[in-house]
């Protein structure tokens, strides 16, 4: 009976002991259909939402595209519970001037414009466009792509997509397959893949001083976390022609 006793008792201390070592933690958000890490690690994609943690300091980063991100870091003890009430706020518009895709595929020299100043012009327009891309002005989005999970080769790393290219001057002055492919680990893609979703994609460009030319050097696609890309190669196997257009091959 009192080994029993011990028992109980030894079983109850652990019990309040791992009890104390955990503290609750309620976010609520505006909107309410975001993405929830805690630690860099996914909790929820909906919001109100409560989560035992344990004691000690945890990151907590939330999401949405077209909003910006909230991060904040909370200390968890075992006397009670956090509450967080949040509104993310809109995602600015990065750049003071649109996209000129005509500017960068067709430049003129002005009348009145020096050869240099002709020069410095070209490579300005090519680094705000590369700049204003990077971070994902929808003004500069030139197309968009759906994920298919049948389409991923969990072997060879690659997801098949279809583009949609739907910038006029992309469409009219550069023949790109509507076909390509990118790599992504499993674990990327999975987080990337989303039914019916679609993905933008971007263009970075290159200038070539001695010639003058601007070429178009990256196809990219937006990850899921800021600042992820992954580089498309337009697929010319996947067919030579495409509305009579000649498809441009791209490498990773």
């Amino acid at each position: 009976m009192k080994t029993q006793f011990i028992l109980l008792t030894a079983i109850f201390l652990v019990s309040m002991n791992s009890f104390a070592e955990e503290g609750g933690y309620l976010i609520k958000s505006i909107p309410t259909d975001v993405k929830v890490y805690i630690d860099d690690k996914l909790h929820a994609e909906q919001t109100p939402y409560t989560v035992k943690l344990p004691e000690g300091k945890h990151l907590v980063r939330i999401e949405k595209e077209g909003k910006q991100t909230f991060t904040k870091e909370i200390l968890i003890s075992g006397n009670g519970i956090i509450k967080d009430d949040i509104k993310l706020l809109d995602m600015p518009l990065p750049c003071s001037q649109p996209a000129n895709f005509e500017e960068l595929l067709s430049p003129q020299r002005g009348s009145f414009e020096k050869q240099d100043e002709y020069l410095t012009r070209l490579q300005v327009s090519v680094r705000r466009h590369n700049e204003c891309a990077r971070l994902t002005d929808p003004r500069y989005i030139v197309g968009s792509a759906v994920l298919e999970d049948k389409n991923y080769n969990i072997d060879t790393q690659q997801f098949q997509i279809t583009i949609n290219w739907h910038n006029d001057v992309i469409k009219k002055r550069v023949g790109f397959c509507n076909n390509g492919v990118f790599k992504a680990n499993r674990d990327e893609a999975k987080t990337l893949y989303e039914k019916n979703k679609e993905r933008p994609i971007f263009l970075y460009f290159s200038f070539n001083d001695q010639t003058a030319n601007i070429h178009i050097n990256l196809i990219f696609l937006k990850g899921e976390k800021q600042n992820k890309f992954y580089n498309v190669a337009v697929n010319k196997s996947w067919g030579e022609t495409l509305s009579g257009n000649l498809c441009v091959a791209k490498d990773f």
